[in-house]
């Protein structure tokens, strides 16, 4: 696995930092962490390198920290695209994560942070690099905090909302995402064709 990373740009719960810290891992530990945790429940094989990728950084099974109480759920897949997931922890608030092709992890333009231009760039080279050394690159994007921009009396309505992604036709929702980095996983037929 290889990244591009940009870790100052949200730090890890300290439940999850202690554990990387203890596994020597905390420079590219969030990005892994989130990735995983989106990618937990999906069977694909560049799923599946992330996950175990993850079992290393952390020391264990518990990819997502659920342990230390992290929550991730409205798990959902766009065919082509990505997966998406929502990431929470009391005390850290929620965020969205999502893992896949640039355009669906960071949105449309209009959607990321602008001043992430130079991070936008760096990732672009490093895609090219590793598609071009015959590894399978994606994005990993997390939005801000999305918990302190509901209050308890809408919670139904969010719910209701959230509930939605599980259906299969719905379409990811829309918020700003911030780039966290790059993974490249190798793909073992094309790694040994050359």
């Amino acid at each position: 696995i290889s990244f591009v990373d940009n870790d100052s740009l949200l730090v890890p719960p300290p439940s999850v930092l202690s554990r990387l810290t203890q596994h020597n891992k905390s420079d590219k530990g969030i990005l892994l962490w989130l990735a995983a945790c989106a990618e937990y429940h999906s069977e694909h094989p560049v799923s599946r390198a992330i996950v175990n990728a993850t079992r290393v950084a952390l020391g264990g099974d518990d990819v997502s920290c659920s342990n230390e109480g992290v929550r991730v759920s409205n798990f959902h897949v766009v065919v082509a695209e990505g997966v998406e997931c929502l990431v929470s922890l009391s005390g850290w608030g929620e965020r969205w994560v999502r893992v896949g092709c640039r355009s669906f992890a960071m949105g449309s333009d209009n959607d990321y942070n602008v001043n992430e231009g130079d991070l936008t760039e760096k990732a672009d080279a490093e895609v090219a690099r590793l598609r071009h050394n015959g590894q399978i690159a994606v994005y990993v994007s997390a939005s801000d905090d999305v918990s302190s921009s509901s209050s308890s009396s809408n919670d139904n309505t969010i719910n209701d909302e959230l509930s939605s992604l599980h259906d299969t036709t719905a379409q990811p929702r829309t918020q700003r995402q911030h780039l966290i980095g790059v993974l490249g996983v190798v793909d073992p037929p094309q790694s040994e064709a050359k």
